[in-house]
Order: structure tokens, then C-alpha cells, then sequence
């Protein structure tokens, strides 16, 4: 029962990291890189959802596309969310088809922003979140599949 709470407490708190993920460095600034939006070094899908709003106001960019990069943030927002409330309530399956459905939209985002050139460009190069959301994700699908394992040997051995 001990390695059951580990991977579940483990899992949970990797969760907590993949919800934290939307406002983690999703971008950096290179030196003397002219930012239209506002000078910020560091930059999260966040911060990038927000620009997009700015842009769409004042007509920089289609108001079309602005909306549809914020949905596909707030999207993945809000698998994470689900992903962390399957996981605390043990719903271990559907936390699993959350956790791949939010490694696909992240990796969504960034393809999309490096096709455009946003993310690397000559403005940003890759933030933290880049390569540590998926050695988060995968760590947390992993507990979610060593609890299935671990409640499927002990309902078979009792």
C-alpha cells in the first residue's frame, strides 16, 4: 500500500507542475531583441495569450487567429486542470487519456509557434517548460499506470 501512495502523491504533485506549466518560462528573450508586445524577458503561454488579446485590440494581428491561439492555450489549461482533478480523485484511466491529450496540445503549441517563427526566433529562444513538460508528463503518466498496476496485484492477490 506504501508504493501506491508514493506514485499517487508523486503523480499529484506532477499534476500540480503540468496546471503550473501555462505560467512557467514558455519563452526567453535573446539579447537586444525589439518585443512589440512589451519588453519582457520571459515569457509563459500565459504571458503570450495576453499579448494576443493586446494584439487583436489594437488590430496587429486577425482577431480571428488572436482567438484561436487563446483558446488553444486555454485548452490546454484546462485538460491540466482535469488531469490534476482525475488524478486526486484516483480516476486513474481518465487522468491517463488527459495526460496524453495535454502532451499532444502542448506539442500543438509548439510546433505552431516555431512554423510562425515566434518560438525560437530572433526575439525568443526556448523557455524551461520546452523540455521539462515532457519529462513532467511522462513522469506523471508513469505513476498513473504503476497505480493501476500496483490496485490490480492487490486485487488479485486478495
Amino acid at each position: 500500500m506504501k508504493k501506491n501512495k508514493l506514485f499517487y502523491i508523486l503523480g499529484n504533485v506532477l499534476a500540480v507542475v503540468m496546471v503550473l506549466s501555462t505560467f512557467l518560462p514558455f519563452a526567453v528573450a535573446g539579447s537586444g531583441s525589439g518585443l512589440r508586445y512589451v519588453d519582457m524577458d520571459i515569457m509563459s503561454l500565459s504571458d503570450f495569450s495576453r499579448g494576443y488579446i493586446h494584439f487583436a485590440n489594437t488590430g496587429e494581428l486577425d482577431e480571428l487567429s488572436c482567438m484561436l491561439y487563446i483558446t488553444i492555450i486555454g485548452i490546454f489549461l484546462l485538460v491540466n486542470i482535469i488531469l490534476l482533478i482525475t488524478s486526486l480523485t484516483r480516476w486513474n484511466k481518465t487522468a491517463i487519456v488527459f495526460n496524453i491529450l495535454s502532451i499532444i496540445i502542448f506539442s500543438l503549441l509548439k510546433w505552431d509557434f516555431s512554423v510562425r517563427g515566434v518560438v525560437p526566433s530572433s526575439h525568443y529562444h526556448h523557455g524551461v517548460i520546452h523540455y521539462l513538460f515532457y519529462i513532467v508528463a511522462m513522469f506523471q503518466l508513469g505513476c498513473l499506470i504503476m497505480q493501476i498496476i500496483i490496485k490490480k496485484q492487490n486485487n488479485d492477490a486478495a
